[in-house]
């Protein structure tokens, strides 16, 4: 199943009573514990022993930098030379007591104020030691900010973080030549690496642990701790850049019940967040007002391979009418190709029957490759649009009609240009089963059409805040968003997100969007119970993730689009599956 990741204060709320009831220490102790074991294991890893380590614990006063020192006094028992410093001038006093007495050092930090040249000079200068040791450690441990911090941050911290980034980055490159071992945040360790391994307490510091947007500094982690319950920003674009692997440490949370809100956290600091600085350190940053939020559940569900075994698959009972018929107006005379796989895509997914409308030249070029599909006109399940520029009046019909019954939609390039003259005619909205595909340029071409306070949006804007401009536009229209990129995000209307791990760079090929397009409609023609449903949008939603899943393992050896076509159903055909899912729709929408 999907893995539930939590906005920080709907952890927050979670904690709350176990806070109250007088855990919060053992919270902390947990938390810690689980720190340094993951430490223990990065520095065996990349050095083969902890004993000999220099640490080096760039704490704040809260939590986090709480949970860093415990974490810090643990290996410093075990042998590492830790070095803590304070850069934001005050620390955790119980974890530093716990760190001091394992024999940990303090490094000086730099004056109060800087109200004058000399102290200038003198915060400089300790920002500078304090880049080079970091620079030059085994490991750094990031417990500077907590989850309740917004991501933006000014000197003297982000001036610390950009030199100690840049120094580490030139310290490795200098070794390289007498190293060939790396560290990858993705796969193992080896053991020459050269730069220091970076672990996150909770959540790297300049990042937001809601929304994921990253600030123009930021910590970016080869591994990122997170307690209580996982952070939706962690998996996010920007966040999951910057937080490299995410290890999981069960604080005994329920967070069943919790309302995640898809807005910038607000209420008192736990164990989880600590209290964001002064404003001179860290100016708080705010999302659109008309940002809507989510009803109840996760922020975000991040769906993974595992999750193919959830792919919608034939029943004994099934027949080519229940088991989904997908039309498809895709191609043109200029572009018939992108029809094509379109149409081969859904086939290789697995729909009952195909129905390609439009362009003559399309229908029989896909004929050609697939004698199976119908070209006749007929009901359909759902309908994918829009890829290869159809012509539009091709589409306006079947929009219009799909509109009138509700029928599930699928509206990619070229219908989504025809989306603003829709919807400014339209008496009724898009079905609730409606999912939008476009890339950052698609998706600001139409919300600078649609939404009045984003007329001067720019796709640099889509790009830097991927999960506030998806959730925007779906807000607007009513409709799921499929935010395509390298990190491709979902978005409900309702706010609700599904992120789908990253797929292959060899997806970024003439022709991909199209195959994922057919692949989103094969799913909702076979997978939705359009009657039996109580979250028409969520299911869209958690199928499309699956087919960007499928779209991503098909595209790990494809060199081109119509080699992702063709592993698709070698893809399906390998996966495992529990049991048959068949739709059991009876023939009720036979033709």
């Amino acid at each position: 199943m999907p893995v539930p990741a939590h906005s920080a204060a709907a952890v927050r709320a979670a904690e709350q009573p176990l806070i109250d009831a007088g855990r919060g220490e053992s919270l902390m102790r947990t938390a810690a514990a689980g720190l340094a074991t993951a430490c223990r294991r990065a520095l065996t890893a990349t050095r083969g022993r902890v004993t000999g380590a220099r640490v080096v614990v760039l704490a704040g006063p809260g939590n986090n930098g709480g949970d860093a020192l415990f974490a810090a006094a643990n290996l410093a028992h075990r042998g590492a030379h830790v070095t803590v410093a304070a850069p934001l001038g005050r620390l955790h006093e119980e974890g530093w007591r716990a760190a001091r007495r394992a024999g940990a050092r303090l490094l000086d930090g730099p004056p109060d104020t800087a109200a004058d040249t000399a102290a200038e000079a003198a915060v400089a200068e300790a920002v500078a030691g304090t880049a080079a040791l970091a620079a030059a450690a085994d490991l750094v441990l990031d417990g500077l900010l907590g989850t309740g911090a917004r991501p933006r941050l000014e000197p003297p911290l982000s001036t610390l973080i950009d030199s100690w980034q840049r120094a580490a980055r030139r310290r490795s490159r200098q070794q390289q030549s007498t190293s060939h071992g790396t560290f990858s945040s993705h796969s193992t360790y080896t053991s020459h690496s050269t730069s220091p391994v970076v672990v996150a307490v909770d959540v790297p510091t300049g990042v937001d642990a809601t929304t994921g947007e990253c600030g123009d500094v930021h910590v970016r982690a080869d591994i990122t701790v997170t307690f209580g319950g996982r952070k939706a920003g962690l998996h996010l674009p920007g966040g999951a850049e910057a937080s490299g692997r995410i290890e999981f440490v069960d604080l005994g949370l329920d967070l069943r019940s919790s309302h995640d809100a898809g807005k910038p956290d607000e209420g008192q600091p736990s164990h989880d967040s600590d209290a964001t600085p002064p404003a001179a350190t860290l100016p708080a940053t705010t999302l659109p007002a008309t940002l809507p939020t989510t009803t109840s559940g996760p922020a975000v569900w991040v769906v993974d391979d595992a999750d193919l075994r959830d792919w919608p698959r034939p029943g004994p009972h099934d027949h080519k009418y229940t088991r989904g018929v997908l039309g498809v107006i895709a191609g043109s005379q200029q572009f018939p190709g992108a029809g094509v796989l379109t149409s081969l895509a859904a086939v290789n997914a697995g729909v009952g029957m195909l129905r390609v409308q439009g362009a003559r030249t399309v229908q029989d070029a896909v004929v050609a490759r697939a004698p199976e599909v119908v070209t006749v006109p007929g009901r359909v399940q759902a309908w994918t649009m829009g890829s290869g520029a159809p012509e539009p009046h091709d589409m306006m019909e079947f929009l219009s009609e799909a509109i009138g019954t509700g029928t599930p939609l699928v509206l990619d390039a070229g219908a989504l240009a025809l989306l603003p003259a829709l919807l400014a005619v339209a008496t009724a909205p898009l079905p609730p089963c409606t999912v939008l595909t476009p890339h950052a340029g698609e998706l600001t071409e139409l919300l600078t059409r649609i939404d009045d306070e984003a007329s001067d949006l720019e796709r640099e804007d889509v790009e830097s805040a991927p999960v506030r401009w998806a959730r925007r536009a779906a807000a607007q229209t009513g409709a799921v968003v499929l935010l395509k990129g390298h990190r491709t995000i979902i978005a409900a209307p309702d706010g609700r997100l599904w992120a789908p791990t990253p797929g292959p760079p060899g997806l970024a090929t003439a022709g991909s969007g199209d195959v994922l397009a057919g692949l989103v409609g094969a799913a909702l023609a076979t997978g939705l119970l359009q009657d039996q449903s109580d979250d028409p949008a969520g299911d869209a939603a958690a199928l499309a993730a699956l087919a960007v899943i499928l779209h991503n393992r098909a595209g790990r050896f494809a060199r081109s689009a119509s080699g992702i076509v063709e592993a698709i159903a070698a893809e399906l055909a390998g996966i495992e599956h529990v049991g048959p899912t068949g739709t059991g729709r009876g023939d009720t929408h036979a033709r």
